[in-house]
């Protein structure tokens, strides 16, 4: 039983593996003869094989001995199909800069792999559905945002926040589902957009906003994040939580070390020792709960 779930496995991987290939080999082919090719071969060689690639993973993942293999063939069409579609609008005269058209593109990859998602419940169908989803929404609020009259200063950092506070509500949901491969991802790559955007609004490393009011929450969502490690069992959680306390105190140590003067250097070093030391400590033990 176990050996065959391991089978199952190394074959599940190699075909990510060779799929990710596959589609390496088709870009690099593309690119060394892109000059060469004229409208049409453009849009065959990566429209036509994303539409053929697709076709063929829906034949084998209706086929349960060949299912694993349809893995590598909707990671090609995954890949190509949004590049094809921009070559084909380009060509045809279509302007892609304009926000509303990228958007229009996007959904419909979004459409074309969720649906699918829903039919075949295959975890590569979904993880396509949330990328092309994320790429609709950028797209969605950046043409709502740039039409209107109202503008709101930092409004992209915001839109990038809300999108993590979606990857981990929408990891959250699918730890209970086939697809609890793809909870560590999501909570990874949450908690770091909604780390990332609060400590750039109220931090001084980057970003130069510098909000009191963000400086106290990022305190706040990074012992939040700590803190929920343990009930989520996400090391993902508390990696991303960890490396941000380590952020946050070097960055409250430097706005006392720029006060306090030549003297405050000191201080900071002796600030950033305790905090690694801290910090060090909080993940032996949460990773010991967590196990």
């Amino acid at each position: 039983m176990n050996d065959n779930k391991i089978s199952s496995q190394w074959m599940i991987v190699m075909s990510y593996l060779g799929g990710a290939l596959i589609f390496f080999g088709i870009a690099i082919f593309i690119h060394l003869n892109w000059s060469f090719l004229n409208g049409f071969m453009r849009v065959f060689v990566t429209l036509g094989v994303a539409i053929a690639a697709y076709f063929i993973a829906l034949i084998c993942a209706f086929d349960k001995n060949y299912r694993v293999i349809s893995n590598a063939f909707f990671i090609i069409a995954g890949f190509i199909l949004p590049v094809g579609l921009y070559v084909s609008v380009d060509l045809a005269g279509g302007d892609l800069s304009i926000s509303s058209l990228r958007a229009m593109l996007s959904a419909l990859c979004l459409g074309v792999f969720f649906i699918s998602a829903c039919y075949m419940r295959q975890t590569i169908l979904v993880l396509f559905s949330i990328l092309f989803g994320s790429l609709f929404y950028f797209d969605l609020a950046e043409w709502i945002l740039y039409s209107s009259t109202g503008w709101i200063g930092d409004i992209n950092t915001y839109v990038v926040m809300v999108l993590g506070v979606s990857y981990l509500l929408l990891g959250r949901y699918l730890e209970s589902t086939l697809h609890r491969t793809l909870t560590g991802l999501l909570y990874l790559l949450g908690a770091f957009f909604v780390l990332g955007t609060s400590y750039s609004l109220g931090g001084s490393f980057w970003g130069d906003a510098n909000i009191h009011f963000w400086k106290i929450m990022t305190a706040f969502l990074i012992l939040l994040t700590l803190f929920s490690a343990i009930p989520l069992k996400s090391k993902a959680l508390l990696y991303v939580g960890a490396l941000f306390l380590i952020m946050y105190v070097a960055d409250i140590s430097s706005d006392l070390a720029k006060i306090l003067g030549d003297r405050g250097w000191p201080l900071f070093l002796v600030l950033m020792g305790l905090a690694l030391m801290l910090t060090g400590f909080v993940v032996v033990r949460v990773q010991k709960k967590i196990r």
